[in-house]
């Protein structure tokens, strides 16, 4: 039987994005209100930015919330490395998710200090474009054929979880060999490494 068209593996770390809604929400309210209650036009300006300002915020807390942050899509696995930024990479050049320890922020500083269970997918090394990018956001680090998630901004990871993830992989590729036609396979072309931007 064929492997579903999608399916989520990761999400995003939902008490972050709990709490970065919550403080957009309040800062949405408090803008609100102090533009309800003043009536001078030169007190409007500023409560009007805040209410802007909250209401950007919550928009992008509510995008963090829903962001998937792994998924597999038909014969692809996608991985948001930024909100802005998708990246598709064939199946067939995804050998393995491992577990691993790596600095939480992007910050030199907390490097060393604050560290994170970390979300690391490997990629085959005769696999160009894809295993000679090179790339840092404040979401993922990618580095030639491995590419690592933050933690930080991740769901909670464990052994049982990569296990599964790995599982799952095997079982789509599996589904890919036994079922060519129902599948889409992309080319191997240089721009697909890069990403897509949505």
């Amino acid at each position: 039987m064929p492997e579903p068209a999608s399916r989520l593996l990761v999400r995003s770390n939902l008490r972050i994005g709990t709490a970065m809604l919550l403080a957009a929400l309040a800062t949405l309210c408090l803008g609100g209100l102090w533009l309800w209650y003043v009536s001078s036009w030169w007190l409007r300006v500023p409560a009007a930015g805040v209410v802007l300002l909250g209401a950007c915020w919550s928009w992008a807390a509510a995008w963090y919330v829903f962001l998937p942050r792994v998924e597999l899509r038909g014969g692809e696995l996608w991985l948001r490395l930024h909100p802005a930024h998708r990246v598709q990479i064939p199946l067939q050049h995804v050998e393995a998710f491992l577990l691993n320890q790596g600095p939480a922020m992007p910050q030199e500083k907390l490097r060393d200090k604050a560290l994170a269970t970390c979300l690391v997918v490997r990629v085959a090394e005769k696999a160009h474009p894809w295993s000679q990018q090179r790339m840092a956001t404040l979401l993922a680090i990618w580095c030639g054929p491995y590419i690592t998630l933050r933690g930080t901004w991740l769901e909670p990871l464990s052994v049982e979880k990569v296990n599964r993830l790995n599982e799952l992989l095997y079982q789509a590729k599996q589904s890919l060999k036994a079922h060519p036609a129902d599948e889409s396979s992309p080319a191997d072309e240089p721009a697909a490494a890069a990403g897509k931007r949505t």
